[in-house]
């Protein structure tokens, strides 16, 4: 499975080494084959996204103390609304292939 082009700068925003990343990468897809099935659409590939970034998500909140965590929820939450604009204008047409 390809990763996306995004993978090396989420990782480094979110703090995760680009290994772990790849990981939770290709269990998205996984759970995106469960789900959606083998048929390698735009909703197989929005479903494998939006399950990684909640993998992602998990994984960072896990590393923290709970003394930690709401601050880490809004950077997390402003980093997910980055990604989410940036899909969305490449899906528009507003910008090139990531």
């Amino acid at each position: 499975m390809n990763a996306p082009m995004i993978l090396p700068w989420l990782a480094r925003k979110w703090g995760v080494s680009e290994e772990r990343t790849l990981a939770l990468w290709n269990e998205a897809c996984v759970d995106a084959d469960h789900v959606i099935g083998a048929n390698r659409d735009s909703a197989y590939w929005g479903h494998a996204k939006a399950r990684w970034i909640d993998l992602l998500d998990q994984d960072v909140i896990a590393r923290y103390p709970v003394t930690e965590t709401p601050w880490i929820m809004m950077r997390l939450n402003l980093l997910r609304l980055l990604a989410s604009v940036r899909i969305w204008f490449v899906g528009h047409g507003f910008a090139s292939a990531y």
